[in-house]
């Protein structure tokens, strides 16, 4: 065997050290294959769900109070109504997003028991641990590992994504969390247009300005408006362009067996050049 230096080793002295341990070096990919495989036949599967999602804009609505004429614009501005400057979306994705929702969803459908089944006895009904997972743990668990929302900046399509291991519930969540989310926004719009609409009833009773009383006639008619088509909408917030659908048995994201076959070989023949390079080089 021929070595450039005393420190210095070549791709094919290693190589050489390869074939000639053949037998024995074999033996790390296909340890490395079978753990791989072990960890496809051992792991449970997630199943994925994608709500897509379109924001529906005030203008669409015909409630914005933008679009009041000027000098009515500007008495809501001073009766304290504040005026919208742009786009709803990034306030409806904010609610899509919040921890709120996801605690009141997780409250309301007793979920922290299935969030954390490995630490619950279904039998008993009760847990396995000396500290029972809280709210708040379950809220992080969805948030961080089950639910996800994506937003195209430029056509202002959501996508809501929901992975877990029962494929039923992931496309039940990811329905009932874009719900939700529409009834959240809903139910504000409304409460923030009914005070609205009580505030412009006491400036009302406090002028005899028929132009201004006009005005104020005019603040409340959109305020009615809004509320009228908060109330006959159900997707308030967001349209559901595409519903989730439940993923067919075999339809799973993990285990992706093509990947871990992939990186388990990889590692495999790795370990074997690592091994034959540190196996030749020569002992000083």
């Amino acid at each position: 065997m021929h070595w450039q230096n005393k420190n210095e080793l070549a791709a094919p002295d290693i190589w050489a050290y390869v074939r000639a341990h053949w037998m024995r070096m074999a033996f790390i990919p296909i340890a490395s294959l079978a753990a791989g495989l072990a960890l496809i036949v051992v792991s449970e599967p997630i199943y994925r769900s994608e709500a897509v999602l379109a924001p529906v804009g005030d203008e669409e609505a015909g409630m914005t109070l933008g679009k009041l004429p000027g000098q009515v614009g500007n008495l809501a501005s001073l009766v304290g109504i504040p005026l919208p400057t742009g786009s709803p979306a990034a306030t409806h994705v904010a609610t899509l997003r919040s921890k709120a929702l996801l605690a009141q969803f997780i409250q309301d459908e007793n979920l922290v028991p299935e969030l954390f089944a490995d630490d619950w006895d279904e039998g008993s009904h009760g847990w396995l641990v000396e500290e029972p997972p809280t709210l708040e743990d379950a809220v992080m668990r969805m948030d961080e590992d089950v639910r996800t929302v994506f937003e195209d900046k430029e056509s202002g399509i959501v996508v809501l994504r929901v992975e877990w291991r029962d494929r039923q519930r992931a496309a039940a969540w990811a329905q009932e969390i874009a719900d939700r989310a529409n009834a959240a926004l809903r139910s504000a719009a409304i409460a923030e247009a009914k005070s609205s609409m009580e505030y412009l009833q006491r400036e009302l009773q406090k002028t005899n300005v028929v132009e201004l009383q006009n005005a104020i006639f005019r603040l409340m008619e959109s305020q009615t408006q809004k509320i009228m088509i908060a109330n006959v909408r159900p997707e308030y917030a967001f349209r559901i362009v595409d519903p989730p659908r439940v993923p067919e048995d075999d339809e799973h994201v993990w285990p992706n067996a093509p990947l871990i076959v992939s990186i388990s070989l990889l590692v495999g023949v790795s370990l074997v050049f690592m091994l034959a390079a540190a196996s030749a080089r020569p002992r000083s």
